[in-house]
C-alpha cells in the first residue's frame, strides 16, 4: 500500500471513530448549542424526509453515462464509491433518527 492510501484510509478510520464515539457518549454541551435560528426563507425540498435519496440519486445519476466510459474508469473504482455511500448513508441516516 503506499502512502497517500494508508493516509486517506487512516484519516477515514479516525473520523468514523470520533464520531462514534461521540454518538455513544453524547457529551455535548446544551448551553453551546444554538436552539433558535432565524429563518431565511424555507425551501420546500429540503423539508422532505426522502432528501438524501434524493441527493444519491441526483450524484448517481449525473455520474452514471461516464461508469463505463474508457478514459474515465469509474467501474473499477465502483466497490469504493457504493462502500462510501453506504457507510456515510447510514451515519446521517441514524443520525436523523
Amino acid at each position: 500500500m503506499d502512502l497517500k492510501k494508508v493516509l486517506l484510509f487512516s484519516s477515514g478510520l479516525i473520523s468514523l471513530l470520533l464520531s462514534a464515539y461521540n454518538f455513544a457518549v453524547n457529551d455535548t454541551l446544551p448551553n453551546l448549542i444554538v436552539s433558535q435560528v432565524n429563518n431565511i426563507d424555507s425551501i420546500s425540498i429540503f423539508e422532505t424526509n426522502s432528501l438524501y435519496l434524493i441527493v444519491h440519486g441526483i450524484v448517481l445519476g449525473s455520474i452514471s453515462p461516464f461508469i463505463f466510459d474508457r478514459r474515465v474508469n469509474f467501474y473499477r473504482q465502483y466497490k469504493s464509491l457504493l462502500f462510501a455511500t453506504v457507510s456515510v448513508g447510514s451515519i446521517f441516516i441514524l443520525w436523523d433518527n
